[in-house]
């Protein structure tokens, strides 16, 4: 099959990826991110109320961000808020199940339900691994080395999975990365692990902004 046309198995994931991430929603999102090299670690916790529309995250109102157990400054918050809502190319996963990037892949089915993907497209953003579809298409849970790691690491992998939160509505509820890699002299490790919840459907944006405006929790 030539580079970039995916199997006709794949355009049917894509397809309905597209459609079950239609509409507003509303969630809270949490992440974790501990890292330790020798003597030296940090650990950052933030938890953010966040607005999608139609699978792009749109806002974001930052409900809580500690770092080594101290509340992070204003300016980290910003800086944080700032990455969420305007992420720079290749902040973001470019899955091959999403339309955009579906082009950027090779993929082949492995077995029943199971699709490998390798990125032709080196860049920051894109990775080599596999995901699992179920019988409607709908990407269950995705696996894959990125193809250009983080500053200082040298391997590392991301793990995911999606569910149907809403009706009809597929979203990514947990996902867990592990880095390995060297920092000076010292070898060095990093895990991050985020969960999605508590997700909510709006008619218009306004009432997204709305609810998240609220004390809803």
């Amino acid at each position: 099959m030539p580079l970039g046309i995916p199997p006709p198995i794949v355009s049917q994931v894509v397809q309905q990826f597209q459609r079950s991430g239609e509409g507003i929603v509303t969630c809270r999102y949490h992440r974790v991110f501990n890292v330790r090299a020798g003597p030296s670690g940090q650990t950052q916790d933030f938890t953010f109320d966040a607005i999608y529309e139609d699978g792009a995250l749109v806002e974001v109102r930052m409900l809580s961000y500690t770092i080594n157990g101290k509340n992070a400054s204003t300016s980290q918050i910003q800086s944080t808020v700032q990455s969420y809502e305007h992420p720079k190319a290749g902040d973001v996963f470019e899955a091959p199940w999403r339309p955009a990037y579906a082009k950027d892949y090779n993929d082949a089915e492995k077995a029943p339900g199971t699709i490998t993907f390798t990125a032709t497209d080196r860049s920051y953003g894109h990775g080599d691994g596999s995901f699992r579809y179920d019988a409607t298409y709908n990407v269950t849970a995705y696996t894959y080395s990125p193809t250009v790691m983080p500053e200082h690491a040298t391997q590392g992998t991301v793990s995911g999975q999606l569910a149907e939160v809403l009706p009809g509505y597929w979203a990514m509820t947990q996902e867990s990365q592990t880095y390995s890699g060297r920092y000076a002299i010292f070898a060095g490790h990093a895990t991050v692990q985020i969960a999605q919840t508590n997700f909510h459907r709006f008619g218009t944006l306004s009432d997204a902004q709305a609810f998240v405006a609220s004390d809803h929790l």
